[in-house]
């Protein structure tokens, strides 16, 4: 091979490496901002959960009511973590399929420079 094709087929391998590092660094970014930002939608939409006591003064229907209040807050809680879940396996989804087509861009690109230098 020549020294031409060699620089090139250096330069091709190299770009395609910067672009996966590139591409890897954007990922993990976005992974963490978008964690980060779950994260501060839950405690921003948490609502704050009672403490039930029980003593000789409040009534067992008070009581009763109290813990049905509880839960029902537990149980919307449970479905907006649940939503939020669902919302990041999604972006994980779609992070991983272009991550996916950027690896087979540069392994193209890899085979292009391969099959043009030995002709």
């Amino acid at each position: 091979m020549h020294t031409s094709t060699l620089n090139r087929m250096k330069h091709i391998l190299g770009f395609g490496t910067l672009v996966g590092l590139i591409l890897a660094t954007f990922l993990v970014l976005s992974l963490r901002d978008a964690n980060r930002l779950a994260a501060q939608d839950l405690t921003a939409t948490t609502p704050p959960i009672t403490q039930v006591t029980t003593s000789t003064n409040n009534s067992s229907s008070a009581n009763q009511r109290a813990l049905e209040q509880q839960i029902s807050e537990l149980q919307a809680q449970n479905q907006q973590l649940r939503a939020d879940l669902q919302t990041m396996q999604d972006r994980e989804a779609q992070y991983q399929q272009q991550l996916v087509q950027a690896v087979q861009i540069i392994q193209q690109l890899q085979r292009q420079s391969r099959s043009s230098g030995f002709r």
